[in-house]
C-alpha cells in the first residue's frame, strides 16, 4: 500500500512490527518511509504521541540490518534532529515530560552519527558546527538547548568535551537568570538542562582535571553548579573504578 503525506501515524496497537526486526518491507519502500517521515515530523506540531511514534519507526529503520539507508540520511537526520531541538513538541510543555522525548530523538541523531560518518560525509563536524551555531546564537529557547546538548552528549565524550565544558559557564549564567525570571517553563527547563549536566559533565571532568579539586577553581570556570560539580568529581575518584556513579542533582 503506497504512503501519502496524508497516511495516518500508526496506532499503539500497530507499532510491535515496526519494533521488532526482521521490518515487513519491500526493499524500495524504504526510501519512501523516510520521506514520509521527514515531511510528517515537519507537519506535525505540539502533537509529542505523534512524533513518538516517528521516532521510533526511525529506530526501527536504523535497526533494520537488511536495509541500505545512507543514501537517505537527508531525510532521517534532519527529521531526529529536528524533534530534538523543536521548540515546543507538546501543548503544555511546562508539565508533559518532553525531555525524554528529545533524549530519545537525541539517541538517534548519535547513531546514525557513528553508523555514517566518514571523512568524506564529516557527518559528525557538520552536525555539532551546526548546533552549536544555534545553541551559541543566543536566540533559542532553553528547551531547546536541552536538546542541543542531548546530542552533544550522545555524541561522546570528545564533544562534551571541545564543545559543551568550554561553554559551559556561559550556559550556566543563561540557567541562573532563567531560574530567578519567575517564567515557570523557563525554569523547568532550566532544571532539566542542570540536571542532564550535572548527570553526565562529572566523569568527563575527572579526565581533563587535575587533583586536588577545589570548589572555587570549579565555580570560577564552570558558573553556579561548579561547587556541586566538584564534589561529584572528588567523589568519583574516590569510587573503585568498576563503581557506577550517578551524581547528585542539588545544587548548593
Amino acid at each position: 500500500i503506497p504512503l501519502s503525506f496524508s497516511t495516518p501515524l500508526p496506532s499503539p496497537s500497530l507499532s510491535p512490527p515496526l519494533s521488532h526486526p526482521p521490518l515487513f518491507l519491500h526493499p524500495l519502500s524504504h526510501p519512501s518511509l523516510s520521506l514520509f517521515l521527514q515531511v510528517k515530523v515537519y507537519a506535525i506540531k505540539h502533537d509529542m504521541h505523534s512524533l513518538r511514534h516517528l521516532v521510533r519507526m526511525c529506530k526501527a529503520l536504523l535497526e533494520n540490518a537488511s536495509l541500505y539507508l545512507e543514501k537517505y540520511l537527508h531525510y532521517l537526520l534532519p527529521s531526529m534532529i529536528t524533534c530534538a531541538v523543536t521548540r515546543q513538541p507538546c501543548m503544555r510543555p511546562e508539565v508533559e515530560d518532553q525531555w525524554t522525548f528529545r533524549q530519545e530523538a537525541a539517541k538517534l541523531v548519535a547513531l546514525m552519527s557513528r553508523n555514517f560518518n566518514s571523512a568524506t560525509n564529516e557527518i559528525q563536524r557538520r552536525i555539532t558546527q551546526h548546533l552549536a551555531q544555534i545553541w551559541l546564537g543566543g536566540q533559542s529557547p532553553l528547551a531547546t538547548h536541552y536538546g542541543i546538548l542531548a546530542i552533544f552528549i550522545e555524541l561522546g565524550p570528545e564533544v562534551i568535551r571541545t564543545i559543551v565544558v568550554s561553554q559551559l559557564k556561559n550556559e550556566c549564567t543563561v540557567l541562573k537568570n532563567a531560574m530567578s525570571s519567575g517564567v515557570a517553563i523557563q525554569k523547568v527547563a532550566a532544571e532539566n538542562i542542570q540536571s542532564l549536566l550535572l548527570l553526565n559533565l562529572p566523569p568527563i571532568l575527572k579526565n581533563i582535571r587535575q587533583a586536588p579539586d577545589v570548589a572555587e577553581s570549579y565555580t570560577a570556570d564552570y558558573g553556579y553548579i561548579g561547587q556541586t560539580l566538584c564534589a561529584s568529581v572528588a567523589q568519583l575518584r574516590k569510587a573503585p573504578a568498576t563503581a557506577i556513579l550517578r551524581p547528585g542533582l542539588q545544587v548548593g
